[in-house]
């Protein structure tokens, strides 16, 4: 069938606002956590940098997977990576888990990020395309604002 460029656009909408919700609850509520998980210095490092490291180490060959496999399938095998993660992370026992869990969402925000680009690119023509992207880029914006706040009085 013929594809919504509507309900593409909300959905990568939602993609990327999740990505910015999760990195800043984290950030939010770092402290929080590590009293929890009796995290030393280092611990809390490498559960930010987890994070980072493996979404910068996947991101360009993740746009190459959306070439070769479908852009469409690394999105969704992307969220399905960091859903897991999250679930993951909010019932670690431990930092041990809690850090494995940031890892697999850096994975699957890395698959993500590219394909919800292109996948616009894609649905939109070309007089259109300034505007998707941009709602998609304005999307991540209120993340820090509400979800951070959200995260300390919910951890």
């Amino acid at each position: 069938g013929e594809v919504n460029p509507t309900a593409v656009l909300v959905t990568v909408c939602l993609g990327v606002a999740i990505i910015g919700l999760t990195s800043t609850s984290l950030n939010t509520a770092i402290g929080v956590i590590a009293e929890d998980f009796d995290m030393s210095t280092t611990t809390v490092a490498w559960t930010i940098n987890g994070y980072l490291i493996a979404a910068a180490t996947l991101v360009a060959a993740a746009g190459q997977f959306g070439d070769l496999f479908g852009r469409r399938k690394m999105f969704l095998m992307g969220t399905a990576l960091f859903a897991i993660g999250s679930v993951t992370a909010a019932i670690s026992p431990g930092s041990g888990v809690f850090i494995a869990a940031r890892v697999l969402q850096g994975f699957g925000a890395a698959l993500m990020m590219p394909a919800q680009l292109a996948l616009l690119r894609l649905v939109y023509p070309p007089e259109k395309q300034g505007t998707a992207l941009g709602i998609w880029a304005a999307s991540l914006r209120p993340s820090p604002r509400v979800w951070g706040c959200w995260a300390c009085s919910t951890w």
